[in-house]
């Protein structure tokens, strides 16, 4: 029964992973997209977004990842 359960919460955990991962990438595409229509914004800081955007969906997939494999001790 308990396996039962811990599988459930292991599927419910993975689905909000893939997606928070799904949505990030759309944002970064979004991001992509809206270089060319603002003339305005360096490219260089339109750059230094997408990086940063690319940073935190690593770090959070790390940390989502890593209380998924770490989080059932007992």
């Amino acid at each position: 029964m308990d396996f039962i359960l811990m599988f459930k919460e292991r599927l419910i955990y993975a689905t909000i992973f893939f997606i928070f991962i799904i949505l990030n990438v759309f944002w970064i595409i979004n991001l992509c997209k809206n270089l060319d229509k603002d003339p305005k914004v360096s490219h260089l800081l339109s750059i230094l977004k997408i990086c940063l955007a690319c940073i935190l969906i690593i770090i959070f997939s790390l940390l989502i990842f890593l209380s998924l494999m770490f989080g059932y001790n007992s």
